[in-house]
């Protein structure tokens, strides 16, 4: 279920039964959750890749609007390349 809040927040109060809102609230964490893990490795990637086009960590870190060494952290996250 992909949503914004606000669709979020106005489903789960159509739901009466507590069981079956809490249902739906942990499939669209799971869902979700998946989406966060995927941007993680696609990110790394493209900054793997504008390091290996000859960007520096310095340049990176401007151009995303991140410190220098936010750029090293995103850059070794857990995780790896996309599939």
């Amino acid at each position: 279920m992909n949503v914004d809040l606000s669709t979020l927040r106005s489903v789960a109060a159509s739901i009466d039964d507590p069981i079956e809102r809490a249902r739906l609230m942990l499939r669209v964490i799971d869902e979700q959750q998946e989406i966060v893990v995927e941007a993680g490795r696609l990110r790394r990637a493209a900054i793997m890749e504008a390091r290996g086009a000859g960007w520096t960590q310095d340049e990176i870190a401007r151009a995303l609007g991140v410190s220098p060494g936010r750029v090293s952290q995103m850059g070794k996250e857990r995780g790896g390349p996309p599939e």
